[in-house]
Protein backbone atom coordinates (compact mmCIF):
# COMPACT_ATOMS: atom_id res chain seq x y z
CA UNK A 1 0.00 0.00 0.00
CA UNK A 2 1.14 3.36 -0.83
CA UNK A 3 1.94 5.59 2.51
CA UNK A 4 -1.03 7.54 2.99
CA UNK A 5 -2.59 3.93 3.20
CA UNK A 6 -0.45 2.20 6.02
CA UNK A 7 -2.90 2.34 8.47
CA UNK A 8 -5.19 -0.21 6.59
CA UNK A 9 -1.79 -2.07 5.73
CA UNK A 10 -1.79 -3.53 9.68
CA UNK A 11 -3.36 -6.64 10.65
CA UNK A 12 -4.56 -4.65 13.86
CA UNK A 13 -7.15 -1.80 11.76
CA UNK A 14 -10.40 -1.16 12.51
CA UNK A 15 -12.37 1.69 10.99
CA UNK A 16 -11.92 3.29 14.48
CA UNK A 17 -8.53 2.78 15.15
CA UNK A 18 -7.68 6.04 13.20
CA UNK A 19 -9.60 8.38 15.15
CA UNK A 20 -8.38 6.19 18.91
CA UNK A 21 -4.99 7.08 17.16
CA UNK A 22 -5.80 10.83 17.21
CA UNK A 23 -7.62 10.51 20.44
CA UNK A 24 -3.98 8.97 22.09
CA UNK A 25 -2.39 11.93 20.06
CA UNK A 26 -4.14 14.61 21.60
CA UNK A 27 -4.73 13.62 25.03
CA UNK A 28 -0.23 12.72 24.81
CA UNK A 29 0.09 16.23 23.54
CA UNK A 30 -1.93 17.60 27.08
CA UNK A 31 -0.26 15.17 29.19
CA UNK A 32 3.33 16.41 27.89
CA UNK A 33 2.35 19.80 27.88
CA UNK A 34 1.25 19.77 31.25
CA UNK A 35 4.70 18.39 32.16
CA UNK A 36 6.06 21.56 30.01
CA UNK A 37 4.17 23.86 32.65
CA UNK A 38 5.34 22.17 35.47
CA UNK A 39 8.54 22.24 34.74
CA UNK A 40 8.41 25.85 33.61
CA UNK A 41 7.03 26.23 37.19
CA UNK A 42 9.19 24.71 39.02
CA UNK A 43 12.28 26.26 37.28
CA UNK A 44 10.43 29.99 38.24
CA UNK A 45 10.98 28.81 41.61
CA UNK A 46 14.26 27.80 42.02
CA UNK A 47 15.53 30.89 39.87
CA UNK A 48 12.83 33.86 40.31
CA UNK A 49 15.17 35.61 37.40
CA UNK A 50 14.00 33.03 34.83
CA UNK A 51 10.25 33.03 36.27
CA UNK A 52 10.14 36.97 35.49
CA UNK A 53 11.48 36.57 32.49
CA UNK A 54 9.49 33.06 31.79
CA UNK A 55 6.03 35.72 33.05
CA UNK A 56 7.81 38.50 30.60
CA UNK A 57 7.69 36.44 27.57
CA UNK A 58 4.78 34.45 27.92
CA UNK A 59 2.14 36.87 29.51
CA UNK A 60 -0.71 37.62 28.42
CA UNK A 61 -0.18 41.91 28.48
CA UNK A 62 2.32 41.59 25.72
CA UNK A 63 2.68 40.04 22.16
CA UNK A 64 4.61 37.19 21.71
CA UNK A 65 8.25 38.22 20.60
CA UNK A 66 9.99 35.17 18.68
CA UNK A 67 13.46 37.28 19.08
CA UNK A 68 13.02 36.41 22.66
CA UNK A 69 14.96 33.16 22.97
CA UNK A 70 12.88 32.11 26.48
CA UNK A 71 9.72 32.97 24.34
CA UNK A 72 10.82 31.16 21.52
CA UNK A 73 12.12 28.04 23.77
CA UNK A 74 8.37 27.81 24.90
CA UNK A 75 6.96 28.13 22.02
CA UNK A 76 8.80 25.87 19.99
CA UNK A 77 8.62 23.40 23.07
CA UNK A 78 5.10 23.41 22.44
CA UNK A 79 5.02 22.24 19.25
CA UNK A 80 7.83 19.80 19.34
CA UNK A 81 5.83 17.53 22.27
CA UNK A 82 3.90 17.46 19.11
CA UNK A 83 6.36 14.74 18.31
CA UNK A 84 6.63 11.98 21.12
CA UNK A 85 2.82 12.54 21.01
CA UNK A 86 1.98 11.67 17.04
CA UNK A 87 4.25 8.05 17.95
CA UNK A 88 2.37 7.33 20.91
CA UNK A 89 -0.86 8.18 18.93
CA UNK A 90 0.12 5.69 16.35
CA UNK A 91 1.82 3.22 18.85
CA UNK A 92 -0.80 2.80 21.31
CA UNK A 93 -4.28 4.18 19.57
CA UNK A 94 -3.50 2.45 15.88
CA UNK A 95 -2.06 -0.99 17.67
CA UNK A 96 0.82 -0.58 15.14
CA UNK A 97 4.60 0.25 14.88
CA UNK A 98 5.73 4.01 15.24
CA UNK A 99 7.86 3.61 12.85
CA UNK A 100 4.98 3.33 10.20
CA UNK A 101 4.51 6.74 10.33
CA UNK A 102 8.08 7.67 9.17
CA UNK A 103 7.98 5.64 6.09
CA UNK A 104 6.85 2.84 4.19
CA UNK A 105 9.70 0.82 5.23
CA UNK A 106 8.68 1.25 8.64
CA UNK A 107 11.49 3.67 9.62
CA UNK A 108 13.15 7.10 9.00
CA UNK A 109 15.56 6.46 6.29
CA UNK A 110 18.50 8.79 7.51
CA UNK A 111 20.88 8.61 4.17
CA UNK A 112 17.49 9.85 2.64
CA UNK A 113 16.82 12.45 5.15
CA UNK A 114 20.47 13.86 4.52
CA UNK A 115 20.35 14.32 1.51
CA UNK A 116 16.82 16.45 1.51
CA UNK A 117 18.43 18.32 4.09
CA UNK A 118 21.57 18.99 1.77
CA UNK A 119 19.26 20.11 -1.25
CA UNK A 120 17.13 22.10 0.54
CA UNK A 121 20.12 24.43 2.51
CA UNK A 122 21.87 24.54 -1.03
CA UNK A 123 18.53 25.77 -2.12
CA UNK A 124 17.65 28.15 0.49
CA UNK A 125 21.16 29.86 0.88
CA UNK A 126 20.73 30.79 -2.95
CA UNK A 127 17.04 32.33 -2.30
CA UNK A 128 18.33 33.96 1.04
CA UNK A 129 20.77 35.57 -1.35
CA UNK A 130 19.11 36.98 -3.50
CA UNK A 131 16.44 38.12 -0.86
CA UNK A 132 19.36 40.18 0.76
CA UNK A 133 21.40 41.33 -1.91
CA UNK A 134 17.98 42.60 -3.28
CA UNK A 135 15.80 43.95 -0.29
CA UNK A 136 13.38 42.20 -1.08
CA UNK A 137 13.38 40.51 3.33
CA UNK A 138 10.87 41.27 5.70
CA UNK A 139 14.01 43.92 7.55
CA UNK A 140 17.16 45.72 6.30
CA UNK A 141 19.76 43.38 5.99
CA UNK A 142 22.23 44.55 9.00
CA UNK A 143 23.79 41.96 11.24
CA UNK A 144 23.34 43.00 15.09
CA UNK A 145 24.44 40.87 17.61
CA UNK A 146 22.78 41.49 21.09
CA UNK A 147 23.24 40.10 24.78
CA UNK A 148 20.67 37.48 23.77
CA UNK A 149 21.98 36.29 20.33
CA UNK A 150 23.82 33.32 21.61
CA UNK A 151 20.52 31.77 23.30
CA UNK A 152 18.81 32.51 20.20
CA UNK A 153 21.10 30.10 18.25
CA UNK A 154 21.19 27.86 20.41
CA UNK A 155 17.10 27.55 19.86
CA UNK A 156 17.56 27.52 16.38
CA UNK A 157 19.59 24.30 15.74
CA UNK A 158 18.55 22.61 18.88
CA UNK A 159 14.62 22.74 19.40
CA UNK A 160 13.47 24.41 15.98
CA UNK A 161 14.58 20.87 14.28
CA UNK A 162 12.07 19.24 16.40
CA UNK A 163 9.21 21.23 16.12
CA UNK A 164 9.60 21.34 12.25
CA UNK A 165 9.92 17.53 12.50
CA UNK A 166 6.95 17.19 14.87
CA UNK A 167 4.49 19.58 12.47
CA UNK A 168 5.12 16.87 9.73
CA UNK A 169 4.67 13.93 11.92
CA UNK A 170 1.04 15.35 12.42
CA UNK A 171 0.22 16.35 9.32
CA UNK A 172 1.69 14.93 7.03
CA UNK A 173 1.73 12.18 8.79
CA UNK A 174 -0.86 10.79 11.51
CA UNK A 175 -3.81 13.11 9.52
CA UNK A 176 -2.38 11.94 6.03
CA UNK A 177 -2.68 8.48 7.19
CA UNK A 178 -5.83 8.66 9.17
CA UNK A 179 -7.79 10.15 6.04
CA UNK A 180 -6.00 7.39 4.26
CA UNK A 181 -7.43 4.57 6.16
CA UNK A 182 -11.29 5.42 4.95
CA UNK A 183 -10.33 7.16 1.48
CA UNK A 184 -8.58 6.12 -0.96
CA UNK A 185 -7.41 8.12 -3.31
CA UNK A 186 -4.54 10.19 -2.14
CA UNK A 187 -5.36 13.36 -3.19
CA UNK A 188 -8.04 13.17 -0.33
CA UNK A 189 -5.07 12.78 2.35
CA UNK A 190 -2.87 15.09 0.93
CA UNK A 191 -5.59 18.38 0.52
CA UNK A 192 -8.07 17.93 3.36
CA UNK A 193 -5.07 18.12 6.50
CA UNK A 194 -3.95 21.78 4.02
CA UNK A 195 -6.60 23.83 5.56
CA UNK A 196 -5.62 23.09 9.77
CA UNK A 197 -1.91 23.41 8.63
CA UNK A 198 -2.16 26.65 7.22
CA UNK A 199 -4.78 27.70 10.58
CA UNK A 200 -1.47 27.67 12.47
CA UNK A 201 0.39 30.34 10.69
CA UNK A 202 -0.73 34.28 11.24
CA UNK A 203 0.71 35.68 8.33
CA UNK A 204 -1.19 37.98 5.81
CA UNK A 205 -3.07 36.30 2.77
CA UNK A 206 0.09 36.55 0.08
CA UNK A 207 1.81 34.57 2.81
CA UNK A 208 -0.37 32.22 3.52
CA UNK A 209 -0.12 31.72 -0.16
CA UNK A 210 3.15 30.47 0.34
CA UNK A 211 2.05 28.21 3.60
CA UNK A 212 -0.86 26.76 1.23
CA UNK A 213 1.62 25.58 -1.21
CA UNK A 214 4.32 24.45 0.81
CA UNK A 215 1.24 21.86 2.60
CA UNK A 216 0.55 20.85 -0.43
CA UNK A 217 4.42 20.00 -1.61
CA UNK A 218 5.05 18.93 1.44
CA UNK A 219 1.97 15.67 1.68
CA UNK A 220 2.54 15.38 -2.37
CA UNK A 221 6.90 14.66 -1.74
CA UNK A 222 5.39 12.35 1.30
CA UNK A 223 2.86 10.50 -1.04
CA UNK A 224 5.09 9.98 -3.60
CA UNK A 225 8.90 8.96 -1.90
CA UNK A 226 6.35 6.92 0.60
CA UNK A 227 7.90 8.66 3.84
CA UNK A 228 8.18 12.09 5.87
CA UNK A 229 12.36 12.44 4.84
CA UNK A 230 11.36 14.78 2.43
CA UNK A 231 8.64 17.05 4.28
CA UNK A 232 10.70 16.96 7.25
CA UNK A 233 14.32 18.10 5.23
CA UNK A 234 12.40 21.05 3.84
CA UNK A 235 10.73 22.02 7.25
CA UNK A 236 13.98 21.78 8.89
CA UNK A 237 16.57 24.15 6.98
CA UNK A 238 13.69 26.86 6.11
CA UNK A 239 12.67 26.79 9.84
CA UNK A 240 16.36 26.91 10.94
CA UNK A 241 17.72 29.21 8.66
CA UNK A 242 14.84 31.79 9.53
CA UNK A 243 15.49 31.46 12.96
CA UNK A 244 19.59 31.82 12.47
CA UNK A 245 19.07 34.90 10.57
CA UNK A 246 16.54 36.05 13.03
CA UNK A 247 19.03 35.50 15.92
CA UNK A 248 21.57 38.02 13.98
CA UNK A 249 18.94 40.93 13.22
CA UNK A 250 18.77 39.54 9.41
CA UNK A 251 14.74 38.87 9.94
CA UNK A 252 12.22 39.66 11.41
CA UNK A 253 10.70 36.44 13.36
CA UNK A 254 7.58 38.70 14.22
CA UNK A 255 6.25 39.96 10.42
CA UNK A 256 3.09 39.13 9.58
CA UNK A 257 2.96 40.94 6.64
CA UNK A 258 5.54 38.88 3.46
CA UNK A 259 6.63 41.09 1.18
CA UNK A 260 5.35 39.47 -2.49
CA UNK A 261 9.18 39.43 -4.16
CA UNK A 262 9.89 37.41 -0.66
CA UNK A 263 6.80 34.78 -1.08
CA UNK A 264 7.33 34.41 -4.91
CA UNK A 265 10.98 33.47 -4.33
CA UNK A 266 9.76 30.92 -1.53
CA UNK A 267 7.04 29.04 -3.77
CA UNK A 268 9.72 28.52 -6.14
CA UNK A 269 12.12 27.26 -4.26
CA UNK A 270 9.45 24.66 -2.73
CA UNK A 271 8.37 23.89 -6.26
CA UNK A 272 12.16 23.28 -7.33
CA UNK A 273 13.03 20.82 -4.25
CA UNK A 274 9.87 19.20 -5.16
CA UNK A 275 11.14 18.41 -8.76
CA UNK A 276 14.45 17.39 -7.79
CA UNK A 277 13.80 15.37 -5.06
CA UNK A 278 11.17 13.66 -7.29
CA UNK A 279 14.35 13.45 -9.78
CA UNK A 280 16.01 12.13 -7.02
CA UNK A 281 14.26 8.46 -7.18
CA UNK A 282 16.81 8.58 -10.69
CA UNK A 283 19.71 10.46 -8.91
CA UNK A 284 19.94 8.76 -5.93
CA UNK A 285 18.87 5.56 -6.41
CA UNK A 286 18.55 5.46 -2.43
CA UNK A 287 14.56 5.69 -2.47
CA UNK A 288 12.47 2.30 -2.08
CA UNK A 289 9.33 2.12 -3.38
CA UNK A 290 6.38 4.09 -2.52
CA UNK A 291 4.55 1.17 -1.47
CA UNK A 292 4.82 -0.89 1.21
CA UNK A 293 5.15 -4.86 0.39
CA UNK A 294 6.76 -5.65 3.47
CA UNK A 295 7.13 -4.18 7.67
CA UNK A 296 4.10 -2.64 7.83
CA UNK A 297 1.98 -5.62 9.15
CA UNK A 298 0.44 -8.56 7.62
CA UNK A 299 -1.93 -7.46 4.58
CA UNK A 300 -5.73 -7.64 5.65
CA UNK A 301 -7.82 -10.04 4.32
CA UNK A 302 -10.65 -8.57 2.05
CA UNK A 303 -11.10 -5.47 3.15
CA UNK A 304 -7.97 -4.56 2.83
CA UNK A 305 -7.40 -4.13 -0.98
Amino acid sequence: MPYHRLARAHSSYRWWRPVLTLLVTAVAWSLLLIALVVTAMVASALDPALGLRIDEAMGPSAPLDMHDPVAALLALLLLAIGLPAALLGVRVGGWRPAGSVSSVIGRLRWALLVRCLGLAAGLHLVVDLVLFTTGAGTSPVAVTWGPHSGWALAVALLVVPFQAAAEEYVFRGVLMQTIGSWLRHPVWAILLPVPLFVLGHEYGWVGQLDIVVFAVAAAWLTWRTGGLEAAIGLHVIGNCLAFVFGAIGLTDLNATDIPPLSVALSMGLTLSYTVLVNRAHTWWRTLPPTTATSGAGPRSRKRYR
